[in-house]
């Protein structure tokens, strides 16, 4: 049916939901095929408006700083002021899409 799932629920649920679209068979089913928690295809993560704000400026730091990880950015926004976890930075680092250059020489 499909060559690789994911075991990420955030990667998942397109695949489920595809596969339900395309085959027409329950959600039940499809996660019990997949080996997916049916409650993770329901799961919707709650955005405040901290949390985007916050967000878009760990996009803008990022894409400043080209190579610092969400660890640094966690100290730049310490210091402006912001009383942030650095779980919760890295969550909303991963969420922003910031992709980093890959390191070492290529031929």
């Amino acid at each position: 049916m499909f060559s690789q799932t994911s075991s990420k629920a955030g990667q998942a649920t397109p695949l489920c939901r595809r596969a339900q679209r395309n085959y027409g068979v329950s959600l039940r089913r499809i996660c019990q095929t997949f080996r997916f928690n049916r409650k993770s295809m329901q799961y919707a993560p709650k955005t405040t408006v901290i949390n985007e704000l916050l967000r878009l400026r760990i996009k803008e730091m990022a894409q400043t700083r080209v190579r610092y990880e969400y660890r640094r950015i966690h100290v730049l926004l310490r210091r402006e002021g912001w009383k942030v976890n650095p779980k919760r930075i890295a969550r909303l680092y991963r969420w922003s899409w910031v992709v980093r250059p890959k390191t070492g020489t290529g031929s």
